[in-house]
């Protein structure tokens, strides 16, 4: 069975001189890393042991800015078509004949 956490850890400044978040970030991944989850209980008595414990990396996405669309009301209206029917071609006057 493989369980997935997202843990969030927030760090504020106390006393003392700034570290980087680099650093800050090192520190907290140790303590996590270090940690000992131990094993678990579920319900009727199963026992659980903890086989593997790792911490990775998250990086988060960074957003994509989209264009916003124009706005129905700022489009400009569709040209009018003139959908009346084509006028008749002019017939061909007939040549005299020799």
């Amino acid at each position: 069975m493989k369980i997935q956490f997202l843990v969030t850890v927030e760090v504020n400044h106390l006393t003392g001189k700034f570290a980087s978040r680099e650093e800050i970030e090192e520190q907290v991944r140790e303590a996590l890393e270090s940690a000992d989850p131990g094993g678990s209980e579920g319900g009727e008595g199963g026992e659980y042991e903890t086989a593997d414990w790792s911490v990775d990396e998250y990086v988060e996405p960074k957003l994509v800015k989209m264009k916003r669309a124009a706005s129905p009301a700022a489009k400009e209206p569709d040209p009018v078509v003139d959908t009346s029917p084509a006028p008749a071609p002019a017939e061909k006057p007939e040549e005299p004949k020799p």
